[in-house]
């Protein structure tokens, strides 16, 4: 059986198995699966098999032509400096074999036009100038953040949780992709989100080594709590409880919050050391009063119960994405099956109404 190396390695990776471990999972040596990923392999029966179970991809899989070209060095991660090899290669990994997915459930229908800009200002002027292309006005919270880039052309994919990573973005073939880890806090996903929308606009075509992470740090700032709303709603004298009263109406943490302040020079460094003395003083440094509920994507689910029905049939979408049957009805349930409503602006409380390719 012919099998595809670059295949083999795809689902190695994406299981988070070196390959000392996917051969002693297949009964063979560590040179042999070295083989099989350097080339096409015409393999026995039983030792494709043995990796398709290994694994958990169908065999069919491995038939298929190379992955994605989704260069490594191109995407950008938040939160990435204690990240060790194997973490990045399984998101890198994960981010590949959804986003193929995702291409084939659009083959049947019309694409969502992108309309997320490219810019080489400064962060924060970049910032303003994207929340008025995406329709927002300069001074008012964002609502639901993640419907409103999905609207907008942005591919946003569920990949597993893991500490040292909260997301990563990059530009493929003209389309904005957005890596999400799941179970993160509402607030805290709010930011990531938006940090990685810096790097959309401000660093498409850069390697993660060649950009400034401070620079999306920035963006993200301006972005989602703007200076001029906060110099109008951050008064002095500022206190924690002043500060805590904001979070439900910015879906942002307190500390996101207290670090705007400061970098806005609202407050000194003295009155910033103070108040996350405070925060710890009551326990919030961990866990913080007030639940930001978290966003989840629609796009992705959306496609699927548009080609498969709702409730989709995950069986068959399984058998025709070559993606084992578990992991993909795994898969589905980290999206919302249904749009959370946006209060105010001019977006539909649906993501997009999908209409088939003519």
């Amino acid at each position: 059986m012919l099998i595809n190396g670059e295949r083999v390695r795809q689902a190695r990776e994406f299981k988070g198995l070196t390959q000392a471990g996917l051969a002693r999972c297949a009964g063979v040596s560590q040179a042999a699966i070295a083989q099989i990923e350097a080339s096409a392999f015409i393999s026995s029966d039983a030792l494709a098999t043995a990796i398709a179970k290994c694994t958990s991809f169908p065999l069919r899989f491995f038939q298929q032509d190379d992955p994605l070209d989704i260069n490594l060095g191109s995407l950008q991660f938040r939160a990435h400096t204690c990240m060790g090899k194997r973490e990045l290669a399984e998101g890198h990994r994960h981010a590949q074999v959804m986003l193929e997915v995702f291409l084939k459930l659009r083959k049947n229908a019309r694409p969502i036009p992108v309309k997320i800009p490219h810019s080489g200002a400064s962060p924060v002027v970049a910032a303003k100038a994207t929340r008025s292309v995406l329709g927002l006005d300069s001074k008012s919270p964002v609502p639901h953040l993640l419907n409103i880039l999905e609207w907008h052309g942005v591919v946003a994919l569920v990949i597993p949780d893991v500490p040292s990573r909260d997301a990563f973005s990059f530009w493929f073939d003209g389309l904005p992709v957005m890596a999400l880890s799941a179970n993160r806090s509402g607030d805290r996903s709010r930011l990531s989100i938006a940090h990685e929308l810096g790097h959309l606009v401000l660093h498409n075509g850069k390697s993660r080594l060649e950009v400034d992470d401070h620079e999306a740090d920035d963006f993200a700032g301006e972005f989602l709590m703007p200076e001029a709303s906060m110099l109008e709603e951050i008064r002095t004298p500022v206190t924690l409880s002043s500060i805590a009263a904001l979070k439900p109406r910015w879906r942002v943490s307190i500390q996101a919050l207290i670090y705007r302040a400061k970098e806005l020079d609202i407050i000194t460094q003295r009155q910033y050391r103070y108040l996350f003395e405070q925060l710890s003083s009551v326990g919030w440094r961990t866990k913080e009063p007030v639940t930001i509920e978290p966003e989840k994507p629609r796009a992705f689910r959306q496609l699927a119960e548009f080609v498969y029905g709702n409730p989709t049939d995950v069986r068959k979408m399984s058998d025709e994405m070559l993606i084992d049957n578990a992991l993909m009805r795994d898969v589905i349930t980290k999206y919302a099956p249904k749009a959370e409503n946006i209060q105010g602006g001019p977006h539909s409380s649906r993501v997009v109404t999908l209409q088939r390719r003519a």
